[in-house]
């Protein structure tokens, strides 16, 4: 009997001028802050439904910088565990959750309104599959799901750009991947204006 996936969320401590950058950039970093803090608590309720839908094993928040557990608390449930990220580029710390806790689903949390029918099929898709992923609109991903760690999966890709699944894909030649349909980031102000608008498109 295989053992049920963990559902975990990447996450910073909401601070100024350290969240949603981008946003920043066109509406101020209180603007952003505020942004970031709607998102966090956005996606502890899309968790929330997600994992025990999901059959999911617990519910893992890895938070940035080290130490700020106590932070993250106030946002999600408080039935969720919590780690720190550590040090190194985001593949390392990704790398390292998931051998802390894999099988896992791992999102962050800048797709707060990820549908939850690509949570049941990432769940779904685990029991075959030996890698999932749900391609981001702009080229990355907003989900990843494996059953065990893979250190190929994380290593000299691109992180944040166009080509940061491409990259992932072809490090994934010879395990049995599934796609999940793409979704979009919260990174600007015309994506936060999209989910603010139900998620549709200008």
């Amino acid at each position: 009997m295989q053992i049920p996936p963990s559902l975990c969320v990447f996450a910073r401590r909401p601070e100024k001028g350290r969240v949603k950058t981008r946003l920043a950039a066109e509406a101020g970093e209180a603007a952003a802050l505020e942004a970031y803090r709607e998102c966090l608590r956005a996606t502890s309720a899309l968790c929330a439904k997600a994992a025990p839908q999901g059959g999911a094993r617990g519910l893992f928040v890895f938070g940035t910088p080290d130490g700020c557990a106590v932070d993250m608390a106030a946002y999600f449930p408080r039935w969720a565990a919590f780690m720190d990220q550590g040090d190194g580029d985001l593949g390392e710390r990704m790398l390292r959750a998931f051998r802390r806790v894999a099988p896992a689903v791992l999102i962050g949390t800048d797709s707060p309104d990820l549908p939850l029918a690509h949570f049941e099929q990432a769940f779904r898709d685990l029991e075959t599959h030996d890698l999932v992923l749900g391609p981001a609109e702009d080229g990355g991903y907003v989900l990843i799901g494996m059953r065990e760690a893979r250190d190929a999966l994380f290593r000299g890709v691109p992180w944040s750009s166009q080509d940061t699944l491409k990259a992932t894909l072809e490090r994934a030649k010879g395990l049995k991947v599934s796609l999940l349909p793409p979704w979009y980031d919260v990174d600007t102000r015309a994506d936060y204006e999209r989910w603010k608008g139900g998620g549709k498109q200008a």
